[in-house]
Order: structure tokens, then sequence, then C-alpha cells
């Protein structure tokens, strides 16, 4: 069982994201898709403060 108490079959879908701002990535990261989505409005609010930034949150085909 995974740490969320589901069976290894159900593990949670994992995801990643990218903030970009003037064209560069100032934040990135995969795990969770969950804690994937909080993380990257966290660091949109964040560096959003300085300018304009792009988010990009995709969930990752799993591995077979």
């Amino acid at each position: 069982m995974t740490e969320q108490n589901q069976p290894d079959s159900e593990a949670p879908e994992r995801g990643s994201f990218s903030v970009r701002q003037g064209g560069i990535t100032v934040a990135s990261g995969s795990g969770p898709y969950e804690d994937i989505r909080r993380e990257a409005a966290h660091y949109a609010a964040v560096y959003g403060q300085d300018g304009p930034v792009q988010v990009r949150v995709r969930k990752l085909k799993p591995k077979r």
C-alpha cells in the first residue's frame, strides 16, 4: 500500500508543472498530481507578484 492508504495498483496519478516568467523557468517539479497542482498555484502567486507568469501543469502517463 502507498502512504495514502491506497493499494499499489491504485497509486495516485502523477504530474509535473513549470512556471515561466519572461521566458525563463522560475519553478518546476513533479509528483502526485494533486500536490503538483497546489505547488504550481503557490509558485504562480509568489512569482506573479513580480509580473506575468505562464503556468503549465500536466498529468504524466503511468509507467508500464
